[in-house]
């Protein structure tokens, strides 16, 4: 809780108001002088308030005691010890780099100044602690931060030699973390059990509960503590929880995540999964696999793309110039490959481009490829989410996301 007011003279300053509580509550009184004086910011933090006078900082009490000067407190809503009291993290605002220390509910150290370069908050029981490399390994630059994990009584459970990755389902953090340095990484959960042991060279996390384990240049799918393949295959890229990408003797295929195959193992690259299409490459061709896995469009286009709003660029090459133009979902040119440029513009919108003399020029396209305006504008701008604007010399012309005229100026 934020709440302004004047400091008291009690606290040694030449001035004397009173502090108050957000509820207006006085929590000390003392004399009230002219006005004038400057103004404080208080923060709350249950035992104690966090004062600000310009660039000095302090730590009082609600009986108005200055307990420490040039120290802030932090502190997240559910942190405590085992006892039910509160912990803090403690900095240090007078000294280059800001140290930090883990206190108690009565600013008694856990963790002292300097221990460590710094300590994070890692979850309500356990808190991440950073140390800069000391030992010269050749894999990571010498001033490269590492991290350790120590519990709210100060214990270190893992030595600050790791980097320390959180996971996520979806935008969601999750309770696991990946650790991992230069000899080997694994996964601990919230309560710092070990869920894949420390025997890998490296873990990623495409989307919670699945982990990436690569060992010795292979790479095994893992849901949570469960292999879900074996280490047969280069590469595997998430597409969806149950459509993965696999790379083996340098070919791409699909399976789910059974380890099913869905395709052979014939294709050179493969794309995300966009509007129930997969671009696929395939002797330097691009094509594109349906929904079910079948090919829909065969590889026979230089470049080929996924629109944002579901439509499906294609490219031509010729002397390292690029020409564009859209097909359907069978691979029916719906243009030309004419346009210098193509790209969504709306949900049922494209802004196609023509390179005439010196300058480009911009019209617009529906999504089945029909001309709503001609390649003859200057330029085509979103000014709004609702609206494009087109400009032809001095002409402003508004338009909506269907390409309806709305206004000229």
């Amino acid at each position: 809780m934020w709440i302004s007011i004047r400091l008291p003279a009690k606290l040694g300053f030449p001035f004397t108001p009173s502090l108050l509580s957000g509820g207006g509550k006085p929590l000390w009184f003392d004399k009230l002088t002219t006005n004038g004086f400057p103004y404080f910011w208080v923060l709350q933090e249950v035992y104690y308030l966090i004062l600000t006078l310009g660039d000095d900082i302090f730590i009082a009490n609600f009986n108005g005691d200055i307990l420490k000067k040039d120290m802030r407190l932090y502190r997240l809503s559910d942190l405590y010890d085992n006892n039910n009291h509160p912990i803090y993290i403690e900095t240090l605002t007078n000294e280059e780099g800001y140290p930090t220390a883990l206190v108690n509910h009565e600013l008694k150290e856990i963790v002292p100044f300097h221990r460590y370069d710094d300590i994070f908050v890692l979850n309500a029981n356990y808190f991440e602690v950073k140390n800069k490399r000391l030992n010269q390994d050749e894999a990571m630059p010498i001033d490269d931060d590492r991290y350790g994990i120590i519990d709210n009584q100060g214990r270190l459970i893992f030595e600050p030699d790791y980097q320390i990755d959180k996971t996520y389902h979806g935008k969601v953090m999750a309770d696991y973390y990946i650790l991992k340095n230069k000899h080997h990484a694994g996964v601990i959960d919230k309560n710092m059990n070990v869920l894949l042991p420390f025997d890998f060279d490296d873990i990623y996390l495409p989307d919670m509960p699945f982990f990436i384990v690569k060992k010795d240049d292979k790479v095994v799918l893992y849901q949570y503590d469960k292999a879900m393949t074996g280490f047969d295959y280069q590469k595997i890229e998430f597409i969806t929880p149950t459509l993965w990408a696999v790379q083996k003797d340098d070919k791409w295929a699909l399976i789910n995540e059974q380890n099913k195959p869905l395709t052979k193992f014939i294709y050179d690259d493969m794309d995300g999964l966009k509007y129930g299409m997969i671009p696929v490459l395939r002797q330097g061709k691009w094509g594109v696999l349906d929904e079910h896995y079948q090919e829909i469009i065969a590889p026979v286009h230089d470049g080929l793309w996924i629109l944002d709003n579901g439509a499906i660029g294609v490219s031509k090459s010729s002397d390292g110039y690029h020409k564009y133009g859209l097909v359907d979902k069978k691979g029916v040119a719906l243009t030309q490959i004419e346009f210098d440029d193509l790209s969504s513009f709306g949900a049922t919108t494209i802004r196609v481009a023509k390179q005439i003399g010196d300058k480009q020029y911009y019209g617009l396209l529906d999504t089945t490829g029909k001309e709503i305006f001609p390649v003859k504008y200057d330029f085509i701008t979103q000014s709004n989410g609702a609206v494009e604007e087109m400009h032809l010399n001095d002409e402003t012309i508004t338009i909506n996301k269907a390409g309806k005229i709305l206004a000229n100026r």
